[in-house]
């Protein structure tokens, strides 16, 4: 006989509980939403499977701005062939449900210029609302006068001093 449990969906092997749907806890505490936009702009027509798919993988992810993994990663975390997240996140980015958050230069010693690029992307309103608490918070503290000062510092300690001096070629 098969016995089928419940179980937590963050991947902890707990048993499922209720949210108890309060808006300031954890990601725990809250239900997971799809606005209502989602079907009075018709999205749950005009938008294929692969599309659905990773706009609900996306918004599961509670993040203001996430990196994208590879095909290959989704699809081992969520049962999903790599073709099939690839085309879901090009349809996202062409209907502009998906869009490139902020782009960073860093210091990398693996690269051969030794800096690369990193992407954070997020998800367009109306799909960016199940943000969690901590997420949410620090997001709103980041365009405090004193976050951006922060930002600021941070981005600055990482970008190379020049002597000033005229380099020869």
């Amino acid at each position: 006989m098969t016995k089928i449990t419940k179980l937590l969906e963050d991947g902890s092997g707990d048993p499922y509980t209720l949210p108890a749907g309060d808006k300031e806890g954890s990601r725990k505490s809250t239900y997971f939403k799809v606005p209502f936009a989602y079907w009075e702009q018709h999205y749950y027509r005009s938008l294929s499977m692969p599309a659905k798919t990773m706009l609900l993988i996306l918004m599961s992810q509670r993040r203001t701005s996430f990196d994208l993994h590879t095909a290959r990663e989704y699809a081992l975390w969520y049962g999903v062939s790599p073709s099939t997240v690839g085309r879901g996140i090009e349809e996202l980015k062409k209907e502009r449900l998906l869009y490139e958050f902020l782009c960073e230069q860093q210091l990398d010693g693996f690269s051969v210029l030794g800096q690369s690029t990193q992407v954070r992307w997020a998800l367009a309103a109306p799909f960016d609302l199940n943000v969690n608490k901590t997420e949410r918070e620090a997001a709103e503290a980041a365009w405090t006068p004193e976050g951006i000062a922060r930002t600021a510092l941070r981005i600055g300690s990482r970008i190379p001093a020049h002597s000033g001096a005229a380099i020869s070629r």
